[in-house]
């Protein structure tokens, strides 16, 4: 049987839903991962932050705020973050 690697799993995933909002995969999913690791931060605050990183980074792009991809990719984020 195959190993899983969750993580790896999300990382790839991440990297093609940035990558359709012409994000640079290379930059931002190492960003995103190190704010959801930040366990000095609890869930809530670390969703924020991934969030506030993709609007402020989609800021003036016709793929700002309110897209449905940005939407899915924050609320996955959420999501991991909380399992």
């Amino acid at each position: 049987m195959a190993s899983h690697d969750a993580s790896g799993d999300f990382a790839a995933w991440l990297a093609g839903r940035l990558e359709a909002l012409d994000l640079d995969p290379d930059v931002y999913v190492e960003y995103v991962g190190g704010i959801m690791s930040d366990t000095d931060q609890n869930l809530e605050e670390r969703g924020s932050a991934v969030t506030e990183l993709l609007s402020g980074a989609l800021d003036g792009s016709d793929k700002a705020l309110g897209a449905p991809e940005y939407c899915r990719v924050a609320c996955v984020v959420r999501v991991v973050m909380a399992v």
